[in-house]
């Protein structure tokens, strides 16, 4: 069975230290290019200068092309490191971006998109034929009557805590999402005919949903539904299973 997980495996700071790594090579060689150029250079300046006018034109113009050779690699080098952070800053945008568009900003679960499209990639990860994805449509009750009454910023906390309630017990392999203000889902992939697997895993989230939990000096406690849906991994599509289990 595929096992997923909702954190990537590489971030931003190991791709910095790759760029880094490669611009520390490429300011090293830059360097010795350089250092070599200015020593071989200065006898040619210091005769340059000795000689003064008894050098001839070529000669004359060889040695300002030479300056400019340096100042053009310098220039270069610059322009190379500011590409270098564009590309950088252009990428790190991008996942950003990415990550937002699929990303529950309360809870930092997926949102629906999200979790539509990491159930879809469990299904394409399944190697065997008889293995069938799950859904579990997870309702919470008198949710709106706790942000109402309360405030929603005791609101958004119930739903961090049910969230890290349902991440306990579904586990790394199960996909898990908000998909509106007081519906939850979860995704998984599971051998044929493994009801009992679906029964137990919609049990143990109707159970940590409906648990009480310490808010702001209160003891909150809200109720949960739950719809199952399964299907064959290898021919559903995620919205009709998701609508199924609704």
């Amino acid at each position: 069975m595929p096992r997923v997980s909702q954190k990537p495996t590489t971030g931003p700071a190991a791709s910095r230290l790759v760029s880094a790594r490669r611009e520390a090579l490429v300011l090293v060689v830059l360097i010795a290019a350089v250092s070599m150029l200015i020593w071989n250079g200065s006898t040619f300046f210091y005769d340059v200068r000795i000689a003064g006018s008894a050098l001839g034109e070529q000669v004359r113009l060889a040695s300002t092309a030479l300056s400019l050779n340096v100042a053009l690699i310098l220039f270069g080098w610059r322009r190379y490191v500011d590409l270098q952070h564009e590309a950088e800053m252009r990428a790190e945008g991008e996942r950003r971006a990415a990550l937002l568009a699929t990303t529950d900003a309360a809870t930092g679960l997926l949102n629906r998109k999200g979790f539509v499209d990491r159930a879809a990639a469990c299904c394409a990860a399944s190697c065997n034929g008889d293995d069938q994805l799950l859904i579990i449509s997870v309702q919470i009750h008198r949710f709106k009557s706790v942000s109402d009454q309360h405030g929603h910023e005791t609101g958004d906390r119930l739903l961090n805590a049910l969230a890290g309630n349902l991440r306990e017990v579904v586990g790394n392999d199960a996909v898990i999402g908000r998909l509106a203000a007081d519906e939850f889902a979860i995704a998984l992939v599971v051998g044929g005919g493994d009801r009992a697997r679906a029964d137990a895993l919609a049990e143990a989230a109707l159970s940590s949903a409906s648990r009480p939990l310490a808010i702001d000096a209160r003891l909150i406690q809200v109720g949960a539904f739950a719809g199952i849906a399964t299907a064959p991994a290898a021919q559903i599509r995620v919205f009709e299973l998701l609508r199924r289990a609704d």
